[in-house]
């Protein structure tokens, strides 16, 4: 058999070329392996964007790369149990509930940890019309002139707006003949303020965290066993992921695991962000570098992308 030579028996070319493969090599063997981007599913709502920055400034500072898209939660949720998307910090519970459970039920993706476990959520008045005697659903009809029967709810398709219809479709607490007023969370919002600036009774869905109880007085109504879910209740957020992720990412997983926070937070970081015009980029740096003990907490055993301790990496990029 004839072997043939890659290069001519007395070629300068073979030294050289060997050369600088050998120096291609080295130069491989010494870059960084870029981890493929963690994605993160995020719903345009102020204080989830800031926690996913939050998140994703840590992680990064750790070697990892990520990447936001913005879109619905049942899109995110889709797109999770297809494997498309790794992670959404934003799994709202009682609303979500009918998306996110039976997903996690048949372990199409993982419910990792309550991430915010002191939510509140609800239909509320302004705390002059609750003086008044507002203090359930069942009292909003009798005075239906005063809020002109209407209802304040948030964007078209949403899980409250779907309840709010679902109980005046059912004349709960007599409230068959209101009619429910969708906008956006900012549109509600506007209608508040105008209401409360003219002592006007109004009665709205809201939300904590969210900047809404540092800016205006209100008091959730109560519920009744006509009102369904639409009163006050408790709430809290879920960390959902991809179902894979403790076996493709487990130092990630463990991250989510230790990372919770509270409403109080939260609310800090959507007044900063939509009240005071901060970048949530700015929001999430300076509050981490603000706030290592926490940031500690959320770090214990985890390590950076190639295996080193996390926190003092993480302290060194925030200082």
């Amino acid at each position: 058999m004839i072997r043939r030579s890659l290069f001519p028996k007395d070629s300068l070319c073979r030294p050289v070329t060997v050369f600088f493969l050998g120096l291609s090599l080295l130069v491989l063997a010494a870059m960084p392996v870029q981890a493929e981007n963690l994605k993160f599913g995020v719903p345009a709502w102020p204080g989830l964007t800031v926690k996913t920055e939050v998140a994703t400034q840590i992680l990064e500072s750790l070697g990892y790369t990520t990447k936001q898209f913005t879109s619905s939660p049942s899109v995110i949720l889709k797109s999770l149990e297809n494997k498309d998307m790794d992670i959404y910090l934003g799994g709202w519970i009682p609303q979500e509930t009918e998306m996110i459970n039976p997903l996690a039920e048949k372990g199409s993706v993982i419910k990792v940890v309550k991430n915010l476990p002191d939510c509140m959520i609800g239909m509320a008045v302004p705390t002059y019309v609750w003086e008044q005697g507002i203090h359930s659903m069942a009292d909003l009809d009798a005075r239906a002139d005063k809020f002109e029967s209407k209802l304040y709810g948030i964007e078209a398709g949403s899980g409250i707006n779907k309840e709010i219809k679902e109980v005046i479709a059912q004349d709960g607490d007599g409230l068959g003949d209101w009619t429910l007023v969708e906008s956006s969370a900012a549109g509600m919002l506007s209608q508040v303020k105008r209401a409360t600036r003219r002592n006007d009774w109004i009665v709205f869905f809201a939300w904590e965290p969210h900047w809404m109880g540092t800016v205006y007085d209100f008091k959730y109504l109560k519920d009744t066993d006509e009102s369904g879910t639409i009163a006050y209740q408790k709430s809290w957020v879920w960390t959902v992921v991809r179902s894979d992720l403790p076996e493709t990412h487990p130092n990630v997983y463990r991250f989510f695991e230790q990372f919770t926070l509270t409403s109080d937070i939260q609310s800090e970081w959507i007044y900063r962000f939509k009240r005071e015009k901060d970048e949530p980029e700015t929001v999430a740096r300076e509050w981490i570098a603000q706030n290592m003990d926490m940031v500690g907490t959320w770090l214990e055993g985890v390590s950076t992308a190639d295996g080193k301790p996390a926190m003092p990496v993480v302290q060194k990029t925030f200082q």
